[in-house]
């Protein structure tokens, strides 16, 4: 149980006092109206969650801290004690305050939270000012309505506002739940974090920050991050409001136009619209790391004599099949494409008079598993042509293609590979 304090030691209490209760840590747990108008807030969601060093000015915060390490080590004196701080108000105005505070404990003498009161440095306060002003309800209303996730975070990246769509984003069953809570943790790369803070001190905005955060489940999800910076009459930046836009869906849609775009639906492997972006990115890869390029053109035996007798449909699976096996003979960092119809060309990158060898394992792959149990009840075969390119050949990469394509017709009817080819 916790140790609640008693009348006698509440002397100092009165219904017009600024109070606040804050944990062991210093974070601000509760503010009353009286609090929030001493440091010039309308809503207790503008401090909740906030440091008290947050609100302290440099010079002062040391006191505050020592303060907590006297509490802490001490478990017998727990009589009010009385500090002199300088605040920074909400509107960056500097006030003095005495901090009148004491530390709660449980039974077995645990810190568990401080509890206190502010006066200005005269003794007297400011008129109490209404905390929910004529405005308010309106900007309540507005700020729950809007259909993207709205939060207001200290300069630290604490949060202290956010609105339920917020919280359906970052999966929580109540937005108070991510009160408290650092930014920081909420990011997939830390770098992100770091970049956002770069942009909001060189320009005190971001706009369409694309970003990787997790949900509280563990979900990873994208948002645009679009917020801007608060300072005080320093240039301190003392708050941060900004907007979160869900765009998981509209780049998993992305993602799937541009395989789709640049992969063969059926099989799975590249298709030819992909395939002028591979061949000039190869070309220049292996122009610089004075790599060859393997060039084997697949061809299936007898594919039209399949869709005449057993239906396209087992055409479409035997080619299916045949991709998946030429994907998993060849190295992840070589390159299939489906080159039209039964026709497959592999590209094999960083080779050096290795195409043969890879031809015989592949051609061996496709009988060991499309052999009699194929979908048409005989082996399936396949005839492939294969091709070099240098780095150092004035030959158009093309022209290696289409010799590829006249050794694998050559090797289709038994005959030996045309000149040139391996």
């Amino acid at each position: 149980m916790i140790a609640r304090p008693t009348p006698d030691q509440h002397d100092a209490r009165g219904r017009d006092e600024a109070r606040y209760a804050a944990s062991p840590e210093g974070i601000l747990l509760e503010a009353n109206p009286q609090l929030l108008a001493l440091l010039g807030y309308s809503h207790p969601a503008d401090v909740v969650g906030l440091r008290a060093c947050d609100l302290v000015v440099e010079d002062s915060c040391s006191d505050v801290e020592e303060r907590q390490v006297d509490y802490i080590s001490t478990t017998s004196d727990d009589r009010p004690r009385t500090y002199r701080a300088q605040l920074r108000r909400g509107d960056g105005t500097l006030i003095w305050v005495r901090d009148t505070c004491r530390a709660v404990r449980d039974n077995e003498g645990r810190l568990v939270r401080f509890e206190g009161c502010l006066t200005n440095g005269s003794g007297a306060l400011p008129a109490t000012q209404d905390a929910t002003p004529t405005g308010d309800a309106r900007y309540r209303a507005l700020f729950e309505s809007i259909p993207v996730g709205l939060y207001v975070t200290t300069a630290q990246g604490v949060i202290l506002e956010a609105n339920s769509e917020l919280a359906r984003m970052l999966e929580v069953d109540d937005k108070r739940s991510l009160i408290g809570l650092n930014a920081a943790d909420l990011y997939v790369d830390p770098e992100d974090r770091c970049a956002a803070l770069a942009a909001l001190a060189s320009s005190g905005a971001t706009s369409s920050h694309e970003v990787q955060l997790r949900t509280r489940r563990g979900r990873a999800i994208w948002v645009v991050d679009t917020c801007r910076g608060l300072r005080d009459v320093d240039g301190k930046l003392f708050r941060v409001e900004g907007s979160l836009r869900d765009v998981t869906e509209a780049r998993e849609l992305d993602h799937r136009l541009r395989l789709m775009a640049r992969h063969d639906p059926l099989t799975g492997v590249y298709n030819r619209y992909a395939l002028g972006e591979i061949l000039a990115s190869e070309a220049a890869r292996s122009r610089r790391y004075r790599h060859p390029i393997g060039l084997l053109m697949v061809d299936i035996d007898r594919f039209k004599e399949i869709n005449d007798q057993f239906g396209h449909a087992t055409g479409d699976e035997i080619l299916r099949r045949v991709a998946t096996v030429l994907r998993r003979t060849v190295r992840d960092s070589d390159i299939v494409v489906r080159y039209g119809g039964d026709e497959f060309l592999i590209l094999l990158v960083e080779t050096d008079g290795e195409s043969l060898t890879v031809k015989k394992r592949i051609q061996a792959a496709v009988e060991r598993h499309l052999g009699s149990d194929s979908p048409i009840g005989t082996p399936v075969r396949v005839a492939i042509g294969a091709a070099h390119w240098s780095p150092d050949s004035e030959e158009a990469i093309e022209s290696v293609i289409h010799r590829a394509d006249c050794a694998m017709y050559a090797d289709k009817h038994g005959a030996p590979p045309p000149e040139g080819c391996p």
